[in-house]
Protein backbone atom coordinates (compact mmCIF):
# COMPACT_ATOMS: atom_id res chain seq x y z
CA UNK A 1 0.00 0.00 0.00
CA UNK A 2 1.44 3.33 -1.00
CA UNK A 3 0.20 6.47 0.69
CA UNK A 4 1.13 10.02 -0.11
CA UNK A 5 0.39 13.21 1.74
CA UNK A 6 1.48 16.28 -0.14
CA UNK A 7 1.03 19.94 0.57
CA UNK A 8 1.40 22.11 -2.49
CA UNK A 9 1.14 25.17 -0.38
CA UNK A 10 1.86 28.61 -1.75
CA UNK A 11 -0.24 27.95 -4.84
CA UNK A 12 -3.07 26.10 -3.13
CA UNK A 13 -3.15 23.84 -0.12
CA UNK A 14 -3.71 20.22 -0.98
CA UNK A 15 -3.55 17.11 1.12
CA UNK A 16 -3.92 13.83 -0.64
CA UNK A 17 -3.86 10.71 1.46
CA UNK A 18 -4.30 7.39 -0.27
CA UNK A 19 -4.18 4.31 1.89
CA UNK A 20 -6.10 1.25 2.96
CA UNK A 21 -8.41 1.95 5.87
CA UNK A 22 -6.69 0.19 8.73
CA UNK A 23 -8.37 -1.82 11.45
CA UNK A 24 -7.81 -0.50 14.94
CA UNK A 25 -6.00 -2.70 17.42
CA UNK A 26 -4.54 -2.62 20.91
CA UNK A 27 -6.12 -1.13 24.03
CA UNK A 28 -6.55 2.30 22.45
CA UNK A 29 -6.22 1.19 18.84
CA UNK A 30 -2.94 3.02 18.24
CA UNK A 31 0.55 1.59 17.86
CA UNK A 32 2.79 3.32 20.40
CA UNK A 33 5.77 3.62 18.12
CA UNK A 34 7.47 6.39 20.09
CA UNK A 35 8.35 3.89 22.82
CA UNK A 36 10.17 1.71 20.25
CA UNK A 37 12.09 4.50 18.53
CA UNK A 38 15.87 4.46 18.20
CA UNK A 39 16.43 8.14 17.31
CA UNK A 40 15.08 10.87 19.60
CA UNK A 41 15.28 14.64 19.51
CA UNK A 42 17.61 16.22 22.05
CA UNK A 43 16.47 19.81 21.51
CA UNK A 44 14.63 22.06 19.09
CA UNK A 45 16.45 22.83 15.86
CA UNK A 46 16.94 21.97 12.23
CA UNK A 47 16.64 18.34 11.06
CA UNK A 48 20.06 18.69 9.41
CA UNK A 49 21.82 19.79 12.62
CA UNK A 50 23.45 16.90 14.47
CA UNK A 51 22.87 18.64 17.81
CA UNK A 52 19.09 18.34 17.30
CA UNK A 53 19.44 14.58 17.89
CA UNK A 54 20.42 12.59 20.97
CA UNK A 55 24.03 11.40 20.76
CA UNK A 56 24.46 13.84 17.82
CA UNK A 57 23.27 11.12 15.43
CA UNK A 58 20.79 12.31 12.81
CA UNK A 59 18.28 9.78 11.44
CA UNK A 60 19.59 7.45 8.74
CA UNK A 61 17.98 4.73 6.62
CA UNK A 62 15.63 2.55 8.66
CA UNK A 63 15.58 4.92 11.65
CA UNK A 64 12.63 4.96 14.02
CA UNK A 65 12.37 8.65 14.84
CA UNK A 66 10.56 10.38 17.72
CA UNK A 67 10.14 14.13 18.08
CA UNK A 68 9.54 14.51 21.83
CA UNK A 69 9.93 16.77 24.84
CA UNK A 70 8.22 19.82 23.40
CA UNK A 71 10.96 20.07 20.77
CA UNK A 72 10.27 22.00 17.55
CA UNK A 73 12.17 20.50 14.60
CA UNK A 74 12.31 22.05 11.14
CA UNK A 75 12.71 19.63 8.24
CA UNK A 76 15.24 21.58 6.19
CA UNK A 77 16.64 18.87 3.92
CA UNK A 78 15.58 18.21 0.35
CA UNK A 79 14.90 14.56 1.15
CA UNK A 80 15.31 12.49 4.27
CA UNK A 81 16.72 9.01 4.47
CA UNK A 82 14.12 6.26 4.15
CA UNK A 83 12.81 6.09 7.70
CA UNK A 84 10.76 3.36 9.31
CA UNK A 85 8.63 5.93 11.11
CA UNK A 86 8.39 9.41 12.50
CA UNK A 87 6.39 9.63 15.72
CA UNK A 88 5.59 13.16 16.88
CA UNK A 89 4.84 12.89 20.59
CA UNK A 90 4.61 16.15 22.54
CA UNK A 91 6.65 17.95 19.88
CA UNK A 92 6.41 19.68 16.51
CA UNK A 93 7.77 18.87 13.08
CA UNK A 94 7.74 21.78 10.61
CA UNK A 95 8.61 21.69 6.93
CA UNK A 96 10.92 24.51 5.78
CA UNK A 97 9.12 27.27 3.91
CA UNK A 98 11.97 28.20 1.58
CA UNK A 99 12.88 24.95 -0.19
CA UNK A 100 11.68 21.60 -1.53
CA UNK A 101 11.31 19.09 1.30
CA UNK A 102 10.30 15.44 1.31
CA UNK A 103 9.94 13.19 4.32
CA UNK A 104 10.45 9.56 3.18
CA UNK A 105 8.97 7.15 5.71
CA UNK A 106 6.71 4.15 6.16
CA UNK A 107 4.61 5.86 8.82
CA UNK A 108 3.96 9.24 10.40
CA UNK A 109 2.12 9.03 13.70
CA UNK A 110 1.01 12.28 15.31
CA UNK A 111 0.00 11.81 18.95
CA UNK A 112 -1.94 14.19 21.21
CA UNK A 113 0.22 17.27 21.88
CA UNK A 114 2.10 16.52 18.65
CA UNK A 115 1.94 18.59 15.48
CA UNK A 116 3.20 18.45 11.90
CA UNK A 117 3.07 21.73 9.98
CA UNK A 118 3.51 21.77 6.21
CA UNK A 119 3.35 25.57 6.04
CA UNK A 120 3.06 28.21 8.75
CA UNK A 121 -0.50 28.62 9.99
CA UNK A 122 0.29 30.64 13.09
CA UNK A 123 -1.76 33.52 11.67
CA UNK A 124 -4.93 31.50 12.22
CA UNK A 125 -7.17 29.67 9.75
CA UNK A 126 -10.45 31.41 8.94
CA UNK A 127 -13.15 28.98 7.79
CA UNK A 128 -12.67 28.14 4.13
CA UNK A 129 -9.32 29.97 3.87
CA UNK A 130 -6.73 27.28 3.16
CA UNK A 131 -3.89 29.80 3.09
CA UNK A 132 -4.48 30.21 6.86
CA UNK A 133 -3.46 33.87 6.87
CA UNK A 134 0.09 32.70 7.62
CA UNK A 135 3.11 31.99 5.49
CA UNK A 136 2.77 29.16 3.04
CA UNK A 137 5.61 27.16 1.57
CA UNK A 138 6.97 29.30 -1.28
CA UNK A 139 5.08 29.03 -4.56
CA UNK A 140 8.09 27.41 -6.24
CA UNK A 141 8.39 24.70 -3.58
CA UNK A 142 6.59 21.58 -2.44
CA UNK A 143 6.51 20.05 1.04
CA UNK A 144 5.64 16.36 0.92
CA UNK A 145 5.44 13.16 2.90
CA UNK A 146 6.21 10.14 0.78
CA UNK A 147 5.14 6.82 2.25
CA UNK A 148 7.67 4.28 1.01
CA UNK A 149 6.47 0.95 -0.29
CA UNK A 150 7.37 -2.02 1.92
CA UNK A 151 5.85 -5.16 3.40
CA UNK A 152 3.89 -4.82 6.65
CA UNK A 153 5.66 -6.05 9.78
CA UNK A 154 2.80 -8.06 11.27
CA UNK A 155 4.75 -8.72 14.47
CA UNK A 156 4.96 -4.99 15.18
CA UNK A 157 1.73 -4.03 13.44
CA UNK A 158 -0.75 -6.93 13.26
CA UNK A 159 -3.62 -4.59 12.32
CA UNK A 160 -1.74 -2.82 9.50
CA UNK A 161 -2.00 0.68 10.96
CA UNK A 162 1.38 1.72 9.60
CA UNK A 163 2.18 2.74 6.01
CA UNK A 164 0.16 5.94 6.41
CA UNK A 165 -0.08 9.32 8.06
CA UNK A 166 -2.02 8.61 11.25
CA UNK A 167 -3.26 11.57 13.30
CA UNK A 168 -4.22 10.35 16.74
CA UNK A 169 -5.35 13.46 18.60
CA UNK A 170 -2.52 15.58 17.25
CA UNK A 171 -2.47 18.22 14.52
CA UNK A 172 -1.59 18.05 10.83
CA UNK A 173 -1.74 21.42 9.08
CA UNK A 174 -1.14 22.18 5.43
CA UNK A 175 -1.25 25.81 4.45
Amino acid sequence: VLALATALVGRAALVEVTSTVAKLGGADGVPHLHSLSNVFTARSGAWSEVTTWQANLPPGDGARVSVVGGHDVTLDVTATSKLEWVAVYNGTLRFALDRETTLHTLTVLIYPDGAVHMGDCRGGCPAGDRTCGGRAVGAAYTASISIIDAQFDHTLDPNELTHSVFVYGGTLTTC
